[in-house]
C-alpha cells in the first residue's frame, strides 16, 4: 500500500442487491425458488452473493473507481463478499487497487438521513457494536434472505450520531458522518428550521444524491454549505456528489465524476480531506506528467542500504538532518536516469567530485544495485544498474524485452533535469551575483579594450575554424548516434503504444451487437438503392412502350384485324414482364 495521498475516482454512496429500494433481479435467498423450482440452500445463497460481489468489483475496475463505500440501509450485511472479492484478488496478484469502506445510510428524527463510512480494515464485531449503539437491532435482521427488512426511522437528531459513537473506544476516530446536504428532497438536512442542528453538527462535509454537484446546486443552498449565510453556521461544508447507485447492473457507478485525495483507506483520510476540500477533492480527472520516477531500490550499498521506495506522481519532500541521506538518495535517483556527477563529469558544480565519488564508492566499489521504475504515457520501464552490465543502464521495456544502452542514450530516452541540494545553491548565488559584462567593460580605459577586442576576434576566428574541423569529424558519428536514437526511440514508442492500447476499454458484447446491427442495417440499405434504381429502370421501359402502345393504337383503325391481334399478343408478352396489361 501506498504512504502518499493520491487522487482516487469514487463513489461513497453505493447500494447491494438486499438494499429495499433495489431495483431489478436480486440475488438468491434461503428459501428462494432457484431455476428448475428446488429451494434455494446457503450454499447456494453464498454463491449467488460472491457472483454479486464479483460483478460489482468488475463494473468498479471497468469505470476506474478506486474508492467505494457499500451503504445499505441500517445494516452491512453485504459488505463482507465485497472485502472478500478485492482481497482474493490481491492475493491472486490481480490487486484492482480498489478501497471499500463498509458503511450504512441512516434515516433518523424528522427524516434527516445520513451516510456513515467505518475504515476499511475496521473488524466486522465493530460494526455489530456501532450498529446497536446507534439503535438498530442486530440480532432482528435475516441475513439469509435477499431482501432487508423494511427501514425504521432512528429516533433522534443526526447530531447525535458521534456522541454515541464515541462512548466506545474502538469506535472513535474510525468513522465519518455524512449527512444528506442535497437541494430539495425530504431526506436532506439543509431544510428550513434545521438551522440549530446544521450550526451544531460536529461533521465536516455532506453529500449530495444522483445528479447534483458544488457548480450546480442552488445559489442559497451554496451559502449554507459556504459559511456565508450565518443563521446556519460559519463552517464550510464541502457536498460531495454520489450517485445513489442501486440499480441491477449499476449504471450509475461512477458518473458522478468525483475524486478525492487520500492517503489510506480510513476514515480520518476522508476527513483530511474535507477539511483541504479545494485541493484534495475535485470534480475534475487530476492531470499528472507524462513521465515520472514511480519508485527506486536500492540493494548493496552504504549508507542507503536495501530500501524500496514509492513515490507519488505529484509532489514528493524529503526530509531529514544532516547525514540523514537527502543527497545520497537524490544522487541515486539522478544514477538510475544517467544523470549522476558519475555520468556528467562535466557539470560546472563545486561539489562535483564530492557526489561523484559517492557514486564510486557506495554504488560501485561495494557492488551495489539502484532499480528504478519510470512510468512513461502509462507505460512502466524498469531502469537497472549494476555490476552484471559494468553499470551500464539496463532497461526492462513493459512488453519484457530488455536492452542495455549507455547513459547518453538513457538520457535521451527519459528526458529529465537533476540538481543536487549543492548546485541548487551554486545556482542562486550565481543568479543573485552575476553581473552585465557590458557594466564591468565602462570601467575599462579605451587601447585596453580595443586591445581586448583584438585578442577575442582572433580567438572567436580560431574557434570557428576548430569547430568546422571538429564537425567534419564528428559528422560520422553524430548519424551513427542518431541511428541509434531512432532505434531506441522507435522501440520505447512501440512499447509505450502497446501499454496504451492495453489500457483501451473493450467493447462491451452489448455495444459490439449494437455495432453488428448498425453494419446490417447499411448493407439493407445499399441492397434497398440498388433495387430502386432497377425500379426505376422499369419504369422507363414501361413509359417507352406505353407510348409505342398508344401510336400503335392510333393505327389500329388502318390496319385489319388480324394484324392487331398479332400486335396485341406480341406485346402482352413483353410488357407481362413488368405488369402492363395491353389494351385495345
Amino acid at each position: 500500500m501506498t504512504s502518499f495521498a493520491s487522487f482516487r475516482k469514487c463513489d461513497f454512496q453505493i447500494h447491494s442487491c438486499r438494499d429495499p429500494n433495489w431495483e431489478g433481479q436480486r440475488p438468491l435467498g434461503v428459501g428462494d425458488a432457484k431455476p428448475g423450482g428446488a429451494k434455494a440452500a446457503a450454499v447456494d445463497v453464498e454463491a449467488s452473493r460472491k457472483a454479486w460481489a464479483k460483478s460489482l468489483v468488475d463494473k468498479c475496475v471497468a469505470k476506474k473507481l478506486r474508492a467505494i463505500a457499500l451503504t445499505d440501509h441500517h445494516e452491512m450485511v453485504m459488505v463482507r463478499y465485497v472485502l472478500e472479492e478485492v482481497q482474493t484478488r490481491r492475493s491472486a496478484g490481480a490487486d484492482p487497487d480498489l478501497w471499500v469502506f463498509p458503511g450504512m445510510e441512516l434515516t433518523l428524527q424528522g427524516g434527516c438521513q445520513c451516510l456513515i463510512l467505518f475504515d476499511a480494515e475496521l473488524e466486522p464485531r465493530w460494526w455489530v457494536q456501532a450498529k446497536g449503539t446507534l439503535g438498530i437491532n442486530h440480532a432482528a435482521v435475516d441475513e439469509t434472505s435477499s431482501k432487508g427488512a423494511s427501514v425504521t426511522q432512528l429516533p433522534y437528531p443526526y447530531v447525535e450520531i458521534a456522541s454515541r459513537l464515541d462512548a466506545i473506544k474502538e469506535l472513535k476516530g474510525r468513522y465519518i458522518v455524512l449527512p444528506n446536504v442535497s437541494g430539495g428532497g425530504q431526506y436532506t438536512v439543509v431544510t428550513e428550521g434545521e438551522h440549530k442542528n446544521f450550526r451544531e453538527m460536529p461533521y465536516v462535509g455532506g453529500y449530495l444524491d444522483k445528479g447534483q454537484n458544488i457548480d450546480n446546486i442552488p445559489p442559497r443552498l451554496k451559502n449554507r454549505l459556504s459559511g456565508k449565510d450565518k443563521v446556519w453556521g460559519d463552517k464550510y461544508i464541502y457536498p460531495l456528489p454520489t450517485t445513489d447507485s442501486r440499480e441491477a447492473g449499476y449504471p450509475r457507478l461512477g458518473t458522478n465524476e468525483t475524486w478525492i485525495k487520500i492517503s489510506a483507506p480510513t476514515a480520518e483520510s476522508i476527513r483530511q480531506a474535507f477539511l483541504g476540500c479545494n485541493s484534495r477533492i475535485s470534480l475534475e480527472a487530476p492531470a499528472y506528467p507524462s513521465i515520472v520516477v514511480k519508485s527506486i531500490k536500492v540493494k548493496g550499498t552504504d549508507p542507503l542500504a536495501d530500501i524500496d521506495l514509492e513515490f507519488s506522481p505529484e509532489f514528493n519532500t524529503v526530509i531529514g538532518g544532516r547525514g540523514s541521506g537527502k543527497s545520497t538518495l537524490l544522487e541515486y535517483i539522478a544514477f538510475g536516469l544517467g544523470r549522476s556527477c558519475f555520468d556528467l563529469a562535466e557539470k560546472p558544480y563545486t561539489g562535483l567530485a564530492r557526489l561523484s565519488d559517492l557514486i564510486k564508492e557506495t554504488v560501485i566499489a561495494k557492488g551495489g544495485e539502484v532499480t528504478l521504475v519510470v512510468t512513461q504515457d502509462g507505460a512502466d520501464f524498469e531502469i537497472k544498474r549494476a555490476a552484471t552490465t559494468r553499470f551500464e543502464p539496463q532497461v526492462k521495456y513493459p512488453n519484457g524485452k530488455k536492452e542495455t544502452l549507455s547513459a547518453k542514450e538513457l538520457r535521451s530516452l527519459f528526458p529529465a533535469i537533476a540538481y543536487s541540494q549543492g548546485e541548487l545553491s551554486e545556482l542562486g548565488r550565481e543568479a543573485r551575483d552575476k553581473t552585465s559584462v557590458d557594466d564591468l567593460l565602462t570601467f575599462i580605459r579605451a587601447p585596453y579594450k580595443g586591445e581586448a577586442d583584438e585578442a577575442e576576434t582572433a580567438i572567436r576566428r580560431a574557434k570557428d575554424g576548430m569547430a568546422k574541423v571538429a564537425r567534419d569529424f564528428s559528422q560520422l558519428w553524430t548519424l551513427t548516434a542518431e541511428k541509434t536514437k531512432a532505434e531506441n526511440q522507435l522501440a520505447a514508442a512501440t512499447a509505450r503504444i502497446t501499454a496504451l492500447q492495453a489500457t483501451l476499454t473493450k467493447l462491451q458484447e452489448g455495444d459490439q451487437a449494437v455495432l453488428d446491427k448498425n453494419q446490417a442495417v447499411i448493407d439493407i440499405g445499399q441492397q434497398a438503392e440498388r433495387q430502386q434504381a432497377d425500379i426505376e429502370e422499369l419504369q422507363e421501359l414501361v413509359e417507352d412502350l406505353s407510348g409505342r402502345l398508344a401510336s400503335a393504337q392510333r393505327l389500329r383503325s388502318t390496319l385489319p384485324d388480324a394484324v392487331v391481334s398479332e400486335v396485341k399478343t406480341s406485346t402482352e408478352k413483353v410488357l407481362s414482364q413488368v405488369g402492363t396489361r395491353v389494351c385495345t
